[in-house]
Parts: structure tokens; sequence; C-alpha cells
């Protein structure tokens, strides 16, 4: 087995909310594998690190290149509300005020959209808020 160097005392609490991204992950996919090395099992480890089990199983099935391939294709997949971007871009600019919530109502009752979570599209604008400087952060 790889020995894998400590990262736990360099993870912010973000990585362990779902947030990590692209070097975050892999710290936690090291750290991972290191705890197991020592001996934790994998609910031990979940708990440690404050994630899921199931997350736990998934990354110590994994060698390496079958992470970083893994991590390549979050970055290129498709998302829910990935058709309905410029209705919803449009809406943001034409109503910088409105709330998430008056524009996912919009969301679904003009392009009815009804599979899509509250939370998904407030994921959404988030992304939005940072990559768009006419998007009010008040949303």
């Amino acid at each position: 087995m790889t020995n894998y160097e400590p990262a736990l005392d360099i993870l912010s609490e973000s990585i362990f909310k779902g947030r990590e991204q692209g070097v975050e992950r892999w710290m936690i996919y090291q750290e991972i594998h290191r705890l197991k090395n020592i001996g934790f099992s994998n609910s031990k480890i979940a708990k440690q690190l404050k994630i899921s089990r199931n997350r736990v199983i998934d990354y110590l099935s994994m060698t390496p290149d079958e992470f970083a391939d893994f991590i390549g294709s979050l970055r290129n997949r498709t998302k829910k509300l990935d058709p309905h971007q410029h209705e919803i871009l449009t809406w943001l600019k034409a109503y910088p005020d409105a709330t998430s919530a008056q524009i996912y109502d919009w969301l679904q009752d003009q392009c009815d959209v009804q599979s899509v979570a509250e939370t998904t599209f407030k994921a959404m604008k988030t992304e939005f808020i940072n990559q768009y400087t006419f998007i009010s952060r008040r949303l």
C-alpha cells in the first residue's frame, strides 16, 4: 500500500461539508487511505473526517488513477439546471433584487421544472454570483 502523508490538520471545515474541490478532494482521499493503513474502520474514518461512510468506501475502492479520472468527470458533468441557464441569467439580469425563492418559482412556473430542489437552484445561484458581477448577493 502507498504511504499517504497526513493532511487532516490542514483541511478546512468547508471540506467536511461536501464543498471540497480539486486539491481538497485529493487531501481527503489521501487521509482516508492513511487512516485505513493505520487500522481505522470505515465507520471511524467517516466519523473522523465528518463524511459519509459510503464516500469512504468509494474512495478506498479507487486507485489514484481512477480517483483522478473521477475528479475530472466531476468538472465536466452536466447539471439539472444547465438547460435553463439562459432563462435564469436573463431573469437575474432583469431583476437583480429578486430573491432565490422568486426565481425558483418562476423556473417552476415558466419552464415547468419540477424535479429540481430549491437547494440545487441555490447552489447554481451561488455559482452565478461568483461568475457574474450584475447578480445581487442578496438572492
